[in-house]
């Protein structure tokens, strides 16, 4: 088993080495570009849970499972606003492409997002809550899919793996997958997904359930101090890391102007001697 391994993060060129060092990044493998995957969380402590769950918090699989047909429906109802025709019949040809749509545009799903890029989840990890730690996650997804595979391809089974109303009888099993059909913007943060059978299920717990490879770590949070992040976010924007960047179009534009706001009022705080108000440029959270 394998249970996460918690590092503190004591500044930019330490995170830099352990990426950069400390794990695998060239190895390539036929379904990511590198075996390990990442995930950004403004709050260290936040579980590893999805945006369904947190919406439908304490509900029963069948219920949860309920409110997730009903998103899907009303996002598939009003989408042909926004998306052009052809991307939306190629997404709808069955659950996870479809899902994946919906999470990255900002509707709750049973997936989490991760990312082939530590610097993207350091990001996410840095861009919310500066009065509160965060965390980057890396999880090696080669050692999950040899584990666990990839989920069946035909519809019927597909629908009978994820629709079961009672998955407290089913093994633990989390699938990790890159879009088939990628966005712009799924492109622009290097997209990969977790999604587990079980609607109700945490995905963490699930990880540190898989036999750890031999001479590699299987699952990693490392920690960013609050006092890191503005840092941090300076550090990734000179790599080009910004909201413009990872959300293509005018809404990323907003995004990365606030992110520009934030931090010339800390630098001016700074050099005036006082804290300027601890105000985040994002105030959405990630999948």
């Amino acid at each position: 088993m394998a249970p996460f391994r918690e590092i503190p993060i004591a500044d930019w060129a330490n995170f830099v080495e352990f990426i950069d060092k400390g794990l695998d990044a060239k190895e390539l493998t036929p379904f990511i570009p590198s075996s390990y995957v990442f995930r950004g969380q403004a709050q260290s402590n936040w579980p590893l849970r999805h945006s369904l769950r947190r919406a439908g918090v304490g509900l029963p699989a069948v219920d949860l499972l309920r409110v997730e047909q009903l998103a899907s429906d009303a996002f598939h109802h009003h989408v042909y606003q926004h998306l052009d025709a052809a991307t939306i019949q190629q997404a709808a040809v069955d659950r996870v492409p479809w899902w994946i749509l919906m999470q990255h545009h900002g509707a709750p799903t049973r997936l989490l997002d991760w990312t082939a890029s530590a610097y993207v989840a350091a990001y996410f990890a840095v861009v919310r809550e500066p009065d509160t730690a965060g965390a980057v996650w890396a999880v090696h997804a080669r050692t999950t899919i040899e584990q666990v595979g990839n989920p069946p391809a035909s519809r019927e089974e597909v629908n009978q793996l994820f629709l079961d109303s009672d998955p407290g009888g089913q093994p633990p099993r989390l699938f990790v997958l890159r879009p088939t059909i990628e966005t712009r913007r799924m492109a622009a943060q290097q997209t990969i997904v977790t999604v587990s059978p079980n609607v109700i299920a945490d995905h963490g717990p699930i990880l540190e359930g898989i036999p750890e490879p031999p001479g590699k770590a299987l699952f990693l949070k490392f920690v960013i101090p609050a006092a890191l992040k503005l840092e941090f976010l300076r550090k990734l924007r000179q790599l080009n890391i910004t909201a413009q960047v990872l959300f293509p179009g005018v809404d990323g534009l907003g995004r990365s102007v606030s992110e520009v706001v934030y931090l010339d009022a800390q630098n001016r705080a700074r050099l005036l001697g006082r804290a300027a108000g601890a105000v985040s440029p994002d105030d959405r959270e990630r999948g």
